[in-house]
């Protein structure tokens, strides 16, 4: 297997599970100048819904500048900085740019309402927030106002809240004017007083294997819980997934999963800059129309989604208008999956004329040759290359079974202790309490 964008001299030596595939040793940032470096002119991002264009040359530079103004902000490797946004270009620049300085950045999901925001940023210990425009029925700058109100007297950057404590600055983008934020055009002026050297200098003081992402889960059972990523972990994942697809410079991504999702961070975004392919933007949240237009007009040649994701296209009244013959891959993510790749169609009731126009490999993180037996009943990523797993016995199985999972989970567990670590809030860990918590906010 060839990485065209990795070159010999690069450092692959890393522990991990067996496989033929070597693991990269380098950061977000190191990876990303190098496929911009080789190819400047092609295209890397494509926001439908904002107009936007960029090619990675475009791209490297508004992420470099906007890497600067935030150094100018006095953002610091570790420092942690919340982005609370739909999908969105300036998602996609905040990413890498982040990356690039070593400022960790938290992935907000952008249904929270109030009190979950300020649970995220209060957990995670924020310094800094990024805030999209108003999407819908959700006024953002509004919500953080709720929790914050202190944000509208204060001068930007110098931000004291009670309820949030560690929040110094906030970053508006779009079109609106919020008291006390920086403006998103601000931070890329600031950033011309900083000089391309020093964010050279800081990228060079990164190290692959050092935190760089929070993301959290969904709390269904309790308060969510934060997972510290490294560049290491989450560039891996990227490159794993890219390979299995066989995603080249060629391709074309559209992108239906949130970029606050890892499916949207990494299967999506960082899938396609470390194989140096495209990503296409449909809108800020999923539309089966828009998703259907985008893959038309710019020639998608894969998508990802959830099974709602197939279904919705397939069963779109004006399906037939739309030319999908772009597609050659996809990828389809779910807890548990139809038991034949056209029965997403036929379980919606989609006409049979859709059925098997988008197919779907429910095996992507198998490698055995039972692989196929097996697809049906539980996606899972047994013999994912350089993952250490371990299949854990359902509640039928006898006491012997699960002291022998609790051996291996133990072992498996030594060994990603240093690529992720759990941020939670002692004793929220239950359903009651999460009601409590709920209800105290009303």
């Amino acid at each position: 297997m060839t990485r065209p964008f990795f070159s010999d001299d690069a450092q692959l030596a890393y522990a991990h599970g067996a496989s033929n595939v070597p693991l990269i040793g380098a950061t977000i940032g190191d990876v990303f100048d190098r496929v911009a470096e080789r190819q400047q002119d092609r295209e890397a991002l494509i926001c439908c819904h904002q107009n936007l264009r960029y090619t990675y040359g475009q791209l490297k530079a508004e992420v470099d500048r906007f890497a600067r103004g935030l150094m100018a902000l006095g953002i610091h490797t570790g420092e942690r900085l919340g982005i609370w946004s739909p999908n969105h270009a300036e998602w996609i620049v905040t990413q890498y740019a982040t990356a690039k300085i070593g400022a960790i950045l938290v992935n907000i999901n952008p249904a929270y309402r109030g009190h979950e925001l300020e649970y995220a940023l209060n957990q995670s210990g924020c310094s800094s927030v990024i805030i999209a425009p108003p999407f819908k029925t959700t006024d953002y700058a509004s919500l953080l106002g709720e929790v914050c109100p202190e944000l509208s007297r204060s001068e930007s950057g110098r931000l004291h809240a009670e309820r949030l404590p560690d929040l110094r600055r906030v970053i508006a983008f779009g079109r609106q004017h919020v008291p006390g934020a920086y403006h998103w055009d601000d931070v890329l002026t600031i950033g011309d007083e900083v000089e391309p050297a020093e964010l050279a200098a800081r990228q060079r003081e990164q190290q692959f294997d050092s935190p760089i992402n929070i993301q959290y889960t969904s709390g269904t059972t309790g308060f969510p819980k934060g997972a510290t990523l490294s560049h290491h972990s989450i560039l891996n994942n990227a490159l794993g997934f890219g390979d299995y697809l066989r995603f080249t410079e060629q391709d074309r991504l559209c992108v239906t999963f949130p970029f606050y999702h890892c499916g949207g961070m990494v299967l999506s975004s960082l899938c396609c800059v470390a194989t140096g392919a495209a990503m296409v933007l449909p809108a800020p949240v999923f539309d089966a129309g828009t998703t259907l237009e985008a893959i038309d007009r710019e020639r998608c040649t894969a998508l990802h989604g959830v099974p709602t994701v197939f279904i919705a296209a397939l069963n779109h009244p004006d399906f037939e208008r739309f030319d999908v013959s772009s597609l050659r891959v996809g990828l389809m993510v779910w807890r548990t999956l139809p038991a034949r790749s056209d029965e997403a169609g036929q379980h919606a009731n989609a006409p049979t004329r859709h059925r098997g126009r988008l197919r779907y490999d429910r095996d992507v993180a198998r490698f055995g040759d039972d692989a196929g037996r097996r697809a049906a009943r539980t996606p899972g990523v047994d013999g994912w290359p350089g993952v250490p797993t371990r299949r854990v016995e359902d509640r039928r199985s006898t006491d012997r079974a699960h002291r022998r999972a609790g051996r291996s989970g133990r072992a498996a567990g030594a060994r990603l202790q240093r690529d992720a670590w759990l941020l939670e809030q002692p004793d929220c860990n239950h359903r009651s309490d999460r009601r409590r918590a709920l209800d105290a906010h009303g």
